[in-house]
């Protein structure tokens, strides 16, 4: 089955909800049961029989789990699978159709918590956790940080859009693509949020390379600019620059040089070297 918001692959997962954890917690305590007669010194039959129905429920009880169908490119859940009660056609007999037991698919349903919340904590809550998640799998898993980063993406997130926009321009576990990069960085850019300074920085720097979009040094400019005055100091660097050596349409000197003193006292090295060999200059 395919993803209905992008197209792309699925596979089935298990997602951990209120419902899988219960059943996980059933089955554990069936296990313990069904060991703990084996063990106990009763009448052989009595603990045996005991054990074989405590393992034979065991068994039984993992159908009872619920799986999801998620896309693997965009993280959307797609549908849940669980055990419900349905009518069934027999093959033979002048029965028309009984009750039985089937795996069908169902609706995405919201979890126990987003039932309880607000809509807006529970986003908050849900940004929270693929942060923390995105984070966690950075060095073992980059298939399930991606997983989490799209999640974000999905909610809004900045901060997904962002690291989505730099893994998609480094090519860093996924495949390198500088178009859904600058894509990712324009849609953080038009959030006017805390860290659009971040995203207008990478705009500016794919312009300037000609990334994806024509090389455009006055462009670039620009997009730095916007990112300096938010107080990000590469962003004040590379505009010092521009401005010094006019690759941003016009020479300004003295705003120049006053992007890369806020450069320096930001902790640029690259912007204390370049106003030293200024002011040498200068002499």
């Amino acid at each position: 089955m395919r993803c209905l918001s992008c197209g792309g692959d699925t596979n089935w997962v298990l997602p951990l909800d209120f419902e899988n954890i219960a059943i996980f917690l059933l089955r554990f305590i069936l296990f313990l049961g069904g060991v703990g007669v084996l063990f106990l010194q009763v009448s052989a039959g009595v603990s045996l029989l005991g054990g074989f129905f405590l393992i034979g429920a065991l068994g039984l009880s993992g159908k009872l789990h619920k799986t999801r169908l998620l896309c693997k490119s965009c993280g959307a859940s797609v549908t849940d699978r669980k055990l419900q009660w349905t009518h069934c056609r027999p093959s033979f007999g002048p029965i028309k159709s009984i009750p039985c037991l089937r795996r069908n698919n169902v609706p995405v349903a919201r979890g126990v918590l987003a039932r309880l919340m607000p809509s807006g904590l529970m986003t908050k809550f849900r940004i929270f956790y693929h942060r923390i998640m995105a984070d966690a799998n950075e060095e073992h898993s980059e298939a399930r940080a991606i997983r989490h980063l799209k999640e974000l993406e999905v909610l809004g997130s900045e901060q997904g859009l962002i690291e989505l926009g730099a893994r998609y321009s480094d090519g860093k576990g996924v495949k390198e693509d500088h178009e859904k990069a600058y894509r990712y960085f324009e849609k953080a850019a038009s959030k006017n949020g805390k860290l659009r300074m971040y995203a207008e920085y990478n705009l500016g720097t794919m312009h300037l390379e000609g990334l994806f979009v024509p090389q455009d040094s006055a462009k670039a400019g620009e997009f730095f600019e916007k990112a300096a005055q938010k107080g990000y100091p590469p962003a004040q660097y590379n505009c010092g620059l521009a401005l010094i050596d006019g690759w941003m349409g016009y020479e300004d000197y003295e705003a120049g040089v006053q992007w890369m003193e806020k450069a320096a006292a930001g902790g640029i090295t690259e912007a204390q070297e370049a106003l030293e060999r200024l002011e040498k200059f200068n002499q």
